[in-house]
């Protein structure tokens, strides 16, 4: 394919005229025996001159075989190659007398030249926020092409997402959330008893009601919403349209947002045995739902639809959307990792998609281009986020054991300190930094360390400060926790061994206190929590606290590690042989709950007697503070590195959980040490 100049590629833009239909017919012209359906022109406009046009998003790719189909179109008068997808969606936008400009970064943007990619990736915020609309085409379901079954789900949706908004029902849903997020159970109530009644309104009234459940949730399955680039192409966008299949009917971010409010409601009723009108959700995995800690109901899909949606919300009612890269980077590939994981093809796309949505996307418009290797832009980002401060960037480089071998391949090694993002991320053991109350550094302000000029660019130096070392590492946990198989009897034995081993490190901790002239821990409550605290890295408390109640808590979790101990204790003797409908306390499910991310982990015990859990820690590993950062660290020696033999040089193995120097009480005791330049490598 040809692509015309463009004179000043910073400012200029290359714009595809898709012709109507009237005059693809009189045009009248074939390719292989074929008649050409799709006719445009490319044409590149100076910043100043160029029309009005619409911005078009669409799923490159798509799981099904007809997805990597290519068709043939004419461009500028020559027969060119385009995806499937690409080409439908051109088919559906044609008008039917009249020409349009159109966006589309397949014709627009020369896949095979670097440097234009580079150029083009920095001005998407330019390019979809001054578009009159753009047009997201969602592709096709059910491996048909048949215009009517699209659009019944369109309809559906539609319909749905109407009379959700019409009747105030999705308002009072939301407000019914914000409240329960805030803690304001009152409000929360007074909202949930108001949506109710517009529920069933809804519910009762719809004639389509049938089929909703098993519709929405093919649209919520849909491939385009797990691609990365989608993120910024919905969140830039002023104005959005969204087509579905070859049909014409569109729906706005709106609709498609009320209905899925709309079915996540209808979704927990069916699962607690409520009415929910017509729909039919015989289908018992269409019922599943849980609920949060202390029962508060969380969202039943987290499919990337709401991570997509909810992230435009969050932009279009601040601009930039108040979150930064790291911050970014945390929702998308940390905790939605799981539930809801975003996908590339290009790994270097896991930043580059990201880049025009970020509040400090200037601070690496110049020190990453897409021409660099992976490695540099992986290590190049990580450098920035961690001198503008967010030292806890250092919590995503901690990943699972059983993934550690993609890394080791020649485009994928980097520093310990540089996360991965082309592979699974994991959330850290303490939780996501930018929601815990965690701050084992202090308060700060914390000076940002230079690096010497004769620092060699795989190395990172930073303030640390020594707090122990590492004498003894227990079994690694190693359970299936997101599968809920508590009652599994191997899981329960794993369980069990790991919770012991932290009970016995704690009595092993109060002995060497009690030859000691100073206690490590600054109260009793301290020390006698060590226990029931360190198995869930007081997750419960510190991302909690402050909206149930700190005491509250960890009353909860004590009274909860006493039970699930029994529990785990009887299920062991039995054999996995436990008496049938044995009922499960509230306290007990939320500990197991919030031990989720102590999997993989290892109980550790320190020299001095500090108890914690961190994962692929060894006997000898050394615990540090650093500046800035609100967790702790684990770090590994590291002898003969080119470039720093004058130097200590440290290999990090990653986050940890240590009782007692979360909320920065190793700064307040007598042990304290000067911050210290500490090299990473």
């Amino acid at each position: 394919m040809r692509y015309p100049l463009l004179k000043d590629p910073s400012r200029d833009l290359r714009l595809v005229l898709l012709r109507s239909v009237q005059f693809v017919e009189k045009s009248g012209c074939f390719f292989n025996g074929k008649p050409i359906e799709i006719i445009c022109e490319i044409h590149s406009f100076s910043h100043e001159e160029k029309p009005e046009y619409f911005a078009l998003s669409y799923p490159w790719k798509g799981r099904y075989l007809y997805n990597q189909i290519s068709r043939y179109i004419l461009v500028n008068g020559l027969v060119a190659k385009i995806g499937e997808n690409l080409a439908l969606a051109l088919w559906t936008l044609r008008g039917e007398s009249a020409d349009i400009y159109i966006w589309a970064d397949a014709l627009c943007i020369n896949q095979k030249d670097e440097s234009e990619m580079d150029l083009h990736i920095k001005r998407m915020h330019e390019i979809y926020s001054q578009a009159t609309e753009t047009k997201v085409w969602l592709g096709v379901m059910y491996f048909t092409l048949d215009i009517d079954k699209n659009d019944k789900v369109v309809k559906l949706i539609r319909e749905f997402g109407t009379q959700a908004i019409e009747t105030g029902c999705y308002d009072a849903l939301l407000a019914m959330r914000t409240a329960a997020k805030r803690g304001a159970d009152s409000e929360a109530r007074m909202w949930q008893d108001r949506a109710n009644a517009l529920v069933d309104q809804v519910l009762d009234s719809n004639e389509w009601s049938y089929d909703f459940p098993y519709k929405i949730l093919d649209f919520c399955d849909i491939y385009y919403w797990s691609r990365v680039w989608i993120l910024q192409e919905i969140s830039l966008s002023s104005r959005l349209d969204f087509l579905y299949g070859l049909s014409r009917r569109t729906l706005s971010p709106e609709h498609i947002q009320a209905a899925v409010v709309l079915f996540e409601v209808a979704q927990s009723r069916a699962a607690s045995g409520q009415n929910t009108g017509r729909m039919d959700f015989s289908d018992r995995g269409l019922r599943g739902f849980r609920l949060s800690k202390f029962g508060i109901p969380l969202p039943i899909d987290r499919s990337p639809i709401n991570t997509v949606l909810g992230l435009r919300s969050r932009y279009q009612d601040s601009p930039r959307g108040g979150l930064s890269l790291m911050e970014l980077l945390s929702i998308i590939y940390v905790d939605y990792s799981v539930t809801s994981p975003i996908e590339f093809t290009e790994p270097k796309d896991s930043i580059f998609a990201l880049l025009s949505l970020a509040k400090d996307a200037s601070h690496f418009r110049d020190v990453l281009q897409y021409t660099m290797s992976l490695n540099e832009i992986f290590r190049e980002t990580a450098r920035v986020i961690i001198r503008n401060g967010q030292i806890d960037l250092l919590s995503y480089c901690w990943t699972p054991s059983e993934r550690r071998r993609e890394r080791e391949t020649p485009d994928r090694l980097g520093p310990s300190w540089v996360p991965d993002w082309a592979s699974y991320v994991r959330r850290p053991v303490c939780g996501l930094p930018p929601k815990t109350a965690f701050a084992s550094s202090g308060s700060g302000p914390f000076p940002s360390m230079p690096v010497p000029e004769n620092r060699t660019p795989q190395h990172l130096a930073l303030q640390g400060m020594l707090v122990d070392k590492i004498e003894t590492v227990g079994e690694p946990l190693h359970s299936d926790h997101y599968a809920n198989t508590y009652w599994d009897y191997i899981n329960a034995r794993r369980m069990l061994h790991y919770l012991v081993e932290i009970l016995q490190f704690s009595r092993q901790s109060n002995e060497k206190n009690s030859e000691s002239d100073h206690d490590i821990y600054m109260t009793q409550s301290d020390r006698s929590s060590v226990p029931y605290l360190t198995p869930v890295a007081d997750r419960l408390i510190s991302e909690q606290g402050d909206r149930f109640g700190r005491d509250k808590a960890r009353e909860c979790l004590e009274k909860g590690f006493v039970e699930i101990l029994a529990y785990l204790d009887e299920h062991v003797r039995s054999e996995g042989k436990l008496r049938d409908g044995q009922v499960l306390s509230e306290e007990l499910i939320t500990y197991f709950q919030s031990m989720v991310d102590a999997n993989e982990t290892s109980p550790l015990l320190s020299v001095q007697g500090y108890v914690g859990i961190s994962e692929g820690c060894e006997p000898g590993d050394q615990i540090y503070l650093f500046a800035g950062a609100k967790f702790p660290y684990i770090l590994r020696e590291v002898k003969d590195v080119q470039g720093a033999e004058d130097k200590k040089v440290f290999q990090l193995v990653g986050p940890a959980y240590v009782h007692g120097i979360m909320y920065g009480e190793f700064l307040l005791g007598d042990r304290a040490r000067a911050w210290k330049e500490v090299t990473l490598a």
